[in-house]
């Protein structure tokens, strides 16, 4: 069951996307909600020179006494960053409210993809923004942060693109693997109630095989899941695109890896690459 929802912030479109999508999960699960903004200090830290001859292995890391000037932009920089984040934690706070969800929050100086894994053990599913603040025109991949968290969360995480889209049909890709067969229970047991329509995409599966995976369909309609099944062969990246084009699902449900071709793609190339594409949110189980 989700009771705790963590949504990281950064005051880009994404992540507040991915606030609003938190929000609405939060008040369908009568969950928490907990929002972190991180001032990257990799921002804010004072620059170092490194030094060192060709010949020398070990650089050597100078510390050069800032003069004054410097360190008044530094400390205005930091300054400035505290208060943005002061203003997009109170935009959340205040559509919080409008939801009459419980809210908690904050603030924290370090590296983020560090801070959010630390902090997703003491929640239940993590809700992220795809692309951050930094990505600029940069879409071909998923932020880094992001990309960190779905190697390394703990927890569940759902990955948002900027457009915000309230899930309605789900696309559920299935190989017979653990991680898809922990996505099921995953979705049976969390978001059957509210988004009963499933595209069930039998990963690999000869089409001729008319009984594959039936056991596994017969049981997400004995959760009043209403089951459209397609079989798609070859390789399964495009499979899932193609799907996506076809059927407009609302939200993708994907195991973090898969078996035999799956398997040896892990989290380098199917997931992560779903992930970096998506035009829709994508939810990795573990």
């Amino acid at each position: 069951m989700i009771r705790t929802i963590l949504s990281p912030i950064d005051g880009s479109k994404d992540s507040f996307t991915s606030y609003k999508y938190a929000l609405l999960l939060a008040s369908k699960f009568n969950a928490a909600i907990h929002v972190v903004f991180i001032v990257d200090q990799r921002k804010t830290q004072m620059p170092f020179i490194y030094s060192g001859a060709a010949y020398d292995m070990a650089y050597e890391r100078v510390y050069i006494p800032p003069d004054q000037e410097m360190r008044r932009l530094y400390g205005r920089l930091k300054s400035d960053l505290k208060e943005f984040a002061d203003r997009c934690i109170k935009t959340c706070e205040e559509l919080s409210k409008e939801m009459d969800v419980e809210f908690s929050f904050n603030i924290s100086d370090g590296f983020p993809a560090a801070i959010i894994e630390e902090m997703s053990h003491a929640a239940d599913l993590v809700v992220i923004g795809q692309h951050g603040e930094n990505a600029g025109s940069k879409k071909q991949t998923a932020g880094s942060t992001t990309e960190e968290i779905v190697r390394s969360s703990p927890r569940p995480v759902i990955v948002c693109p900027e457009k915000f889209n309230n899930p309605v049909k789900i696309l559920l890709p299935y190989d017979g693997s653990r991680a898809s067969e922990n996505t099921l229970q995953y979705y049976t047991a969390n978001f059957a109630a509210f988004v009963p329509e499933v595209i069930f995409l039998c990963a690999e599966s000869d089409p001729s095989e008319d009984s594959i995976y039936q056991n596994e369909v017969s049981y997400l309609q004995q959760h009043n899941s209403s089951v459209k099944v397609l079989r798609k062969t070859g390789n399964p990246i495009q499979s899932i695109q193609s799907i996506v084009e076809e059927e407009t699902p609302d939200l993708i449900m994907i195991g973090s890896h898969g078996r035999h071709k799956l398997f040896d793609y892990l989290l380098g190339s199917t997931t992560i690459h779903v992930v970096r594409k998506s035009r829709v949110p994508v939810l990795i189980v573990y």
